[in-house]
């Protein structure tokens, strides 16, 4: 390859507008879905009135979570804990309670509009410091379940904050020097979207014992085995496929939109094609937010003394990739450094905010950024070191 031009084998289907993507396919007698989802971040339903929405001209079949009953229809890469559609109670704002599927994209929302949906709105856990203070109310009642790609023996707890991942390591026994540099602070990093061009589509078909999906997934075979878990079949008997993808960086791992189009082709009885809004794919995943707490001592001569570090990581209502992402949190706490002494807790904290899954960066980005703050910021004035800081030292150090 040197001296030569490469060529990307996808360049000219891209360019010339060739290139098919899962919205783009036409696959016949394929209905139109549309999702009613949640306006409050959390309510107890009291009614779910779809008779009018069954009575919309081009509507075939109206979807609850009523009409999903002979299997277990929660679904979770590593906590199982999301109901496919909202069961008695919404925990979010964006949670899909209902699907309507129609000959037309027109008659599928005309559907979603007359469905009469009633809701008692409750207390909503919004910060994670809402959600591990003594005494808060519980996100999801009963112990966590652990989901398929859950690595045995994972400690799930019962409380918003159901996954810890911990060290306290010491290198060097001991105290810190009393004429050490102490920084010490909390900081805040915000939830985002990730942005892909193209919002999350499938298109599936689903009968005879048997699930066969087009999806823009990142992850077709974690997908295959979420979807045979689910739906209670054999992984030789759903078939993922990939066509393009405009972009995912994290927000099409693992399942997102597929389980809940395969129950409504299950319910329809036929193909139906899902595809996202801009707005719809903001509230199916996102960026964990973040609040970290780290305290970091570096003696006068340059060596690293001590890091601690308490972090709590917003995965929203449901667990989706949350445990993964903490633990690569925790891991990054510590930096490329060599440190005596090392005590970090990293949670994953339920709240009643949209999920919160997989980002470029994937935890770490979060604690890199918060453990380089420390290199720049000097300590607070006192009678003994006034502004002095160990800045230059530490700069040395890290380089050795």
């Amino acid at each position: 390859m040197i001296g030569q031009s490469a060529t990307r084998p996808d360049l000219a289907a891209k360019l010339t507008g060739a290139a098919v993507y899962a919205a783009d396919l036409d696959v016949p007698g394929a209905l139109h879905v549309r999702l009613l989802r949640s306006p409050v971040a959390h309510a107890r339903i009291t009614a779910l009135d779809t008779a009018a929405a069954r009575a919309v001209p081009g509507v075939v079949a109206v979807v609850t979570a009523a009409d999903l009953a002979g299997f277990d229809a929660t679904w979770g890469h590593y906590v199982r804990d999301r109901p496919i559609l909202a069961r008695d109670v919404v925990r979010f704002a964006g949670e899909i309670v209902a699907a309507v599927a129609a000959e037309t994209e027109a008659s599928a929302a005309a559907g979603v509009r007359a469905i009469r949906f009633g809701y008692e709105p409750l207390p909503a856990l919004l910060d994670v410091r809402e959600a591990v203070a003594p005494g808060a109310a519980r996100v999801h009642p009963g112990p966590a379940r652990p989901g398929f790609g859950c690595p045995p023996g994972t400690a799930l707890t019962d409380g918003n904050d159901f996954f810890h991942y911990r060290v306290d390591l010491e290198r060097e026994p001991g105290t810190d020097p009393p004429d050490a540099v102490v920084v010490e602070r909390e900081y805040a990093f915000p939830a985002v979207y990730q942005y892909a061009m193209e919002p999350h589509a499938v298109v599936a078909t689903a009968g005879a014992g048997a699930i066969d999906v087009w999806s823009s997934c990142q992850h077709p075979f974690l997908v295959r085995q979420e979807l045979a878990e689910v739906f209670g079949l054999p992984e030789e008997r759903v078939r993922i496929r990939v066509p393009f993808v405009g972009g995912g960086f994290g927000s099409k791992s693992y399942a997102k939109l597929e389980p809940v189009a395969v129950a409504v082709a299950r319910v329809a009885g036929r193909p139906v094609r899902l595809v996202n809004s801009v707005e719809d794919a903001m509230l199916t995943t996102r960026r964990h937010g973040m609040r970290c707490r780290m305290r970091t001592v570096v003696g006068r001569d340059g060596r690293f003394r001590s890091r601690h570090a308490e972090i709590w990581m917003d995965t929203g209502a449901y667990a989706d990739n949350g445990p993964t992402v903490t633990m690569v949190a925790g891991m990054a706490a510590t930096g490329p450094y060599r440190w005596d002494r090392v005590r970090v807790d990293a949670a994953c904290v339920y709240t009643h905010l949209p999920p919160a899954g997989s980002y470029r960066g994937f935890g770490a980005a979060h604690l890199q950024w918060v453990g380089s703050r420390r290199w720049t910021r000097p300590p607070p004035p006192s009678a003994s070191t006034g502004w002095s800081c160990a800045g230059a030292t530490c700069c040395a150090a890290a380089r050795r």
